[in-house]
């Protein structure tokens, strides 16, 4: 069963995707879930926002003709901050 977790930056509530059963090495236990998962899992930060802000990694803006006005920053949580907010 998973329970939720409190994100240290945003103090949302959230169900992560993995859930530790064992105390083997994260890679170890989870051999094929993405880096992202294991990372979310670890650090209990449930977004990209929340990596960032948390880190301190400014949003950068590229105004290159080819993306103009586009915003890039880390997207470490991009695949799974789909739902998982605790549906209350």
């Amino acid at each position: 069963m998973k329970y939720p977790i409190t994100c240290p930056n945003c103090n949302k509530e959230y169900l992560p995707i993995l859930e530790r059963k064992t105390n083997e090495v994260i890679q170890k236990e989870f051999p094929t879930a993405t880096a992202e998962q294991r990372e979310q899992l670890i650090s209990g930060l449930c977004s990209t926002k929340c990596w960032n802000e948390y880190l301190g990694i400014p949003t950068i803006k590229n105004n290159h003709s080819n993306v103009k006005g586009k915003v890039f920053k880390a997207r470490i949580f991009e695949n799974i901050e789909r739902n998982t907010e605790v549906k209350k």
